[in-house]
């Protein structure tokens, strides 16, 4: 369905881990490879998820090579 998987997320006062990194654990551990995921672990807010990302995607597979794009948030309750 994908060829690359952006996931964005810094450290929160509840984690000692960035949330892009306890993410992508439970993400490889539900089967998706490793080598798919760009790890951006510095947000603190949707804001900079964006903009951290877009950096993130442009460093690591250039933004030309985007095509479609598909949003998930996760809600903490």
């Amino acid at each position: 369905m994908f060829r690359h998987l952006l996931v964005s997320g810094g450290q929160t006062a509840n984690l000692s881990r960035s949330e892009a990194d306890v993410i992508a654990e439970e993400l490889v551990r539900l089967g998706i490879p490793d080598d798919i995921l760009i790890l951006e672990s510095e947000a603190t807010n949707t804001g900079e998820n964006v903009r951290f990302g877009r950096a993130k995607v442009a460093e690591v597979i250039g933004l030309d090579e985007i095509r479609t794009i598909a949003t998930i948030i996760q809600s903490q309750q």
